[in-house]
């Protein structure tokens, strides 16, 4: 008789674990978006620190009653997904790695690791080389010129983005 972990799973215990998994993911990130709501000045300080050696900082402006809440609710919820990441996906690979095979599981390290190399390359070029960027198109060149730089890097991404993401079709095969 098969173990637990290699025995044939039903659409319906699919589905069941999924769901178990779904909630406790939602519940760790609950957990970290309200530890990180504890810290919220101190996070939106770092956040903002990047702004702050541009020529025009910015000033979060509050319009509506309820904005400042929302604006802090919203980070400590993106800061308790991040929190949360390793468990998430920790969860994430429990539910699909009984459906791989051997030769596909031996990817999922180097997978794993230039996926995290590459978030926190391109965080780290957000952060501290970004606002050198803006400083710099502003004072050289005006507003204008800045938001036509800024538009040809967005498309300019979602090109390399659509190259690097599109599955390649051997041709004549």
């Amino acid at each position: 008789m098969a173990s637990k972990d290699h025995q044939e799973m039903g659409f319906l215990e699919h589905l069941e674990e999924l769901r178990w998994r779904l909630v406790r993911s939602f519940a760790v990130i609950l957990v970290g978006s309200g530890l990180s709501y504890g810290y919220i000045d101190e996070i939106l300080s770092i956040l903002l620190y990047p702004s702050t050696i541009t020529n025009s900082p910015i000033v979060i402006q509050s319009l509506q009653v309820q904005s400042m809440f929302l604006i802090k609710w919203f980070i400590s919820f993106a800061s308790g997904f991040i929190i949360a990441l390793p468990y998430l996906i920790y969860q994430f690979w429990k539910f699909v790695a009984p459906g791989l095979k051997v030769n596909e599981k031996r990817f999922a390290l180097p997978f794993v690791f230039f996926a995290f190399t590459s978030f926190i390359a391109g965080v780290s070029f957000g952060y501290f080389v970004s606002p050198l960027i803006v400083r710099y198109s502003l004072i050289e060149a005006g507003w204008q010129t800045t938001i036509l730089f800024f538009i040809f890097f967005l498309i300019a991404g979602l090109v390399v983005a659509l190259f690097v993401t599109t599955p390649k079709i051997p041709v004549g095969t």
